[in-house]
C-alpha cells in the first residue's frame, strides 16, 4: 500500500478515535452517508474491534434506524464476526441479538440480558429452560413463549411480576385465582379476565384497585353500589356508569371525589340535568378546567358566585 494512503488511512483513524473520546454523549458518528454512520472508507486493516463495537451501539441507539442494520453490518470487517464479537455486540445492546446468528450459546446470553429478546430466537430454538429463562429475566417475554411452555407456574410468576401479562396467558391457564391475582396488583387487568371469571367479587377487587376498571364491568354487575365506589376511586370513572344510574347520589360522590383530586373535568360526564348552580359551583372553585362543562345558561352565575 502506498505511504501516502498509509499516512491518509491512520489520520482518519485517528481522528475517529479521538472523537470516540471527546464525544460528549459518550458516543461517535463515523463517516456520516446514507445510513448515519458506517466504517465503509478505512482500510480493514486499520478497523478496530473496539471502533466496530462503539459504531453499532451507537447506530442502534439512533431512533431512526429503521431498516439500515444489514448496511451497518455489512461495512464491519468479516474477520471480527467470531462469537466473542457477538458476545460483545449483545454487551454494548442487546437490541443487536435480532441480526446475529442465532446458536445456543447466543440465545442464551442473548435472554439473559434482556428476556424480551426471545421474540427473535427461532421456534424450533426455544425450549422450556430458554423461556423460563427469559421470563424470569422480563415478564413480558411470556409473549414470546409457545403456549406449549406456559405452565400455571411460569404464568403466575410473570402475572405477579405485572398484571397484564395476563393477556399472554392461555384462556385455559387464566384461572380464577389467577385473574383475581391479577386485579388485586392492577385494577384495569380486568380486561383481559374471561368473561366467566367476571363475578362480583373479582369486579369488587377491580374497581377498589381502581375505579377506571369499571369500564371491564359486564353492564349487568353495574349496581348503584359499585358505580358509586368506581367514582369515589376515580372520578372519571362516571364516564362508564349507565346512564340510567347517574343518579344525584353517584353523582355527589364524583363531587365528593373532585374536592380531594381536584378533578374538575370530569364534570363533563354528569349529565345536564344534574348540574345544578351549587353543583357546578363547588366543582368550579376545585377545578378550573371544571368551567368549560358548565351548562352555557348558568355560567356566568357560576363565574360571579366564585368570584
Amino acid at each position: 500500500m502506498p505511504l501516502k494512503k498509509i499516512l491518509r488511512t491512520l489520520e482518519k483513524i485517528d481522528n475517529l478515535q479521538n472523537r470516540i473520546i471527546k464525544n460528549s454523549f459518550g458516543s461517535i458518528c463515523i463517516a456520516p452517508c446514507l445510513c448515519g454512520a458506517s466504517l465503509f472508507g478505512y482500510e480493514d486493516e486499520f478497523t478496530t474491534e473496539k471502533i466496530c463495537l462503539k459504531t453499532i451501539a451507537w447506530l442502534f441507539g439512533m431512533r431512526d434506524l429503521n431498516n439500515r442494520s444489514d448496511y451497518i453490518f455489512d461495512s464491519i470487517p468479516k474477520k471480527f464476526f467470531t462469537q466473542d464479537f457477538f458476545f460483545k455486540l449483545l454487551d454494548a445492546d442487546s437490541n443487536t441479538f435480532q441480526y446475529l446468528p442465532k446458536t445456543r450459546e447466543l440465545c442464551f446470553y442473548a435472554v439473559e440480558k434482556n428476556g424480551r429478546t426471545l421474540e427473535f430466537i427461532p421456534e424450533s430454538m426455544k425450549t422450556q429452560e430458554i423461556c423460563l429463562l427469559a421470563v424470569t429475566n422480563d415478564c413480558l417475554a411470556l409473549e414470546y413463549v409457545p403456549d406449549k411452555y406456559k405452565t400455571e407456574e411460569l404464568c403466575t410468576a410473570a402475572v405477579r411480576q405485572k398484571a397484564f401479562t395476563i393477556k399472554y396467558v392461555p384462556e385455559h391457564l387464566r384461572t380464577k385465582e389467577l385473574c383475581l391475582l391479577a386485579v388485586e396488583i392492577i385494577g384495569n387487568a380486568l380486561e383481559y379476565v374471561p368473561e366467566k371469571f367476571k363475578i362480583p367479587e373479582i369486579c369488587n377487587t377491580a374497581i377498589r384497585k381502581n375505579g377506571l376498571a369499571l369500564k371491564y364491568v359486564p353492564e349487568h354487575l353495574k349496581t348503584p353500589e359499585l358505580c358509586c365506589a368506581a367514582v369515589e376511586n376515580r372520578a372519571h370513572a362516571l364516564e362508564y356508569v349507565p346512564e340510567h344510574l347517574k343518579t344525584p347520589g353517584i353523582c355527589s360522590s364524583l363531587l365528593r371525589q373532585c374536592s380531594i383530586r381536584q378533578n374538575g373535568e370530569a364534570l363533563k360526564f354528569v349529565p345536564n340535568h344534574i348540574k345544578t348552580i351549587d353543583f357546578c359551583i363547588a366543582l368550579v372553585k376545585n377545578s378550573n378546567s371544571a368551567l368549560g362543562y358548565v351548562p352555557p345558561e348558568i355560567v356566568e352565575q357560576v363565574l360571579e358566585a366564585v368570584r
